[in-house]
């Protein structure tokens, strides 16, 4: 999996890879521009557990079943074609508390008591989008190639810092 995150908490991009059960982290300001922070499956640094529930929290698959506990209104916004493709655009509305108990996380002082996420459909009603802004980060989530043969490769060693 491969994530990328921007946000005033970043100072830029932070960019997640997972490839068998290693993080890879980079995070503008923590690690030299283009390099990446090893951590490895084993770690339970405080630092690697806040990596990882990160990393869990943009799991398509995770966020969808945590997304059906907390849900509590759906809005239908409009369709819009993008790359050949229609797309039909949702606003969610879920309740923290609810997706937080969801991913057997414990609710947090200071989230808000919901949070907005806006979701795109293809025909065949498969996720292409979601955009959503929690703890101050601003996330989106894209899909493409459905069915299709993903290879995520590790930094090369030259690009990985201790």
């Amino acid at each position: 999996m491969s994530v990328e995150m921007k946000g005033p908490a970043f100072h830029g991009t932070a960019r997640l890879i997972l490839v068998n059960g290693v993080l890879y982290v980079s995070v503008p300001g923590h690690v030299p521009v283009g390099k990446y922070l090893k951590i490895k499956a084993g770690d339970t640094s405080p630092m690697a557990n806040s990596f990882r529930q990160t990393l869990d929290s943009m799991d398509p698959k995770k966020t969808f079943a945590a997304l059906g506990a907390g849900l509590r209104a759906v809005t239908y916004v409009g369709s819009e074609r993008k790359s050949g493709e229609t797309l039909v655009h949702y606003k969610l509305l879920v309740d923290t508390k609810s997706i937080m108990a969801a991913q057997g996380q414990q609710m947090v002082d200071g989230l808000p008591q919901t949070i907005a996420y806006n979701v795109w459909l293809d025909s065949t009603r498969l996720m292409r989008k979601v955009t959503f802004n929690f703890a101050g980060v601003d996330a989106l989530l894209s899909t493409s190639r459905y069915a299709g043969v993903v290879n995520i490769k590790a930094p090369s060693r030259n690009n990985v810092v201790n």
